[in-house]
């Protein structure tokens, strides 16, 4: 008689079953981190078209900024170039004259240049590092490898990379002198130096838009009188480019305007004058937290003539 085997049913320990829960588990926080990581690139990338797309319209409102700020029959301070245009945008346009920086190509004419000496002076930057940074930089433009007294040609650089080897011709743009040795320190002085200087300006500055340092640098004003003019020319509101700002029609009339003698006024007359041109028009639209600025230096169009575009800047 045959005996029948009885089936025996195999339990799983308490080590398998704790490891395949882990395993479960570890399974579903991968996934959901897969999840997490999928709706984040895509979050990201939407926020990134949503950013270009922004910022395409913004540049589309700059250009019209521009647009307006050459116009023939809109006037510096005119409303349209502050505009708001709808929730959370904004349109401003500056007009000011590009004489209000030194050329300094120009100012570089004369190896001593006593204008870039006084700027530097009254920036504070030390006297013994004045003569080397004003010598370097007309090395940088003079027509001959020797070497100022107190400048940099090519053999003074070479092992020096942070700086330019001198190139032997005028600036062609104002970036090109933030690497000439020593400029590293006007920077470190004055962060916004590139604003006091350019390479279209005349020869004399606008007294409409020159800054104080420039009226007391160059023109040898004191500082309260200086600043006193710079009040009077904003006008009754007090702000610069809007439509009661104050012009004149030559400088002379600054001797009754700020009880200045004839040796002060002799002075100003020699480095300042009241010609706008050429201008910068700088356009900063914004939308939202995007903003998109351009800044051009140009003639101003007269009826019928297209403007003569010096300088093209975006950012």
């Amino acid at each position: 008689m045959s005996r029948k085997s009885t089936p025996t049913t195999k339990r799983i320990g308490p080590d398998f079953a704790g490891s395949a829960l882990l395993l479960t588990l570890w399974c579903v926080g991968i996934l959901s981190l897969s999840i997490f990581v999928v709706v984040r690139l895509v979050e990201y990338d939407l926020d990134d078209e949503r950013f270009e797309s922004m910022r395409v319209e913004a540049r589309e409102m700059a250009l019209t900024g521009i647009a307006l700020g050459l116009h023939p029959d809109i006037d510096r301070g005119d409303p349209l170039l502050r505009q708001t245009l709808g929730e959370n945008r904004t349109l401003v346009v500056s007009v000011e004259s590009e004489n209000a920086r030194l050329n300094i190509n120009q100012a570089l004419e004369q190896p001593s240049s006593p204008i870039l000496k006084a700027i530097l002076t009254r920036w504070e930057l030390p006297d013994r590092d004045i003569g080397s940074i004003v010598d370097s930089l007309y090395d940088w433009v003079d027509q001959d490898d020797l070497r100022s007294l107190n400048g940099a040609e090519v053999e003074d650089l070479q092992d020096q990379s942070r700086y330019s080897i001198p190139q032997n011709r005028p600036f062609i743009a104002v970036s090109e002198m933030e690497r000439v040795r020593g400029m590293d320190q006007v920077a470190a002085q004055v962060p916004q130096w590139r604003k006091y200087f350019s390479v279209f300006s005349g020869d004399k500055f606008d007294i409409h838009d020159v800054s104080l340092d420039w009226l007391v640098a160059a023109g040898r004003l004191p500082e309260p009188v200086a600043a006193q003019w710079i009040e009077a020319r904003t006008g009754a509101d007090k702000l610069a480019g809007t439509m009661d700002d104050l012009r004149l029609s030559n400088i002379a009339e600054l001797r009754s305007l700020l009880g200045i003698g004839e040796t002060q006024l002799a002075a100003l007359q020699e480095l300042f004058d009241v010609n706008a041109d050429p201008l910068r028009i700088t356009s900063l639209a914004t939308i939202g937290d995007v903003s998109y600025a351009i800044s051009v230096v140009t003639t101003k169009s007269e009826a019928g003539e297209p403007p003569q575009f010096m300088s093209w800047e975006e950012e």
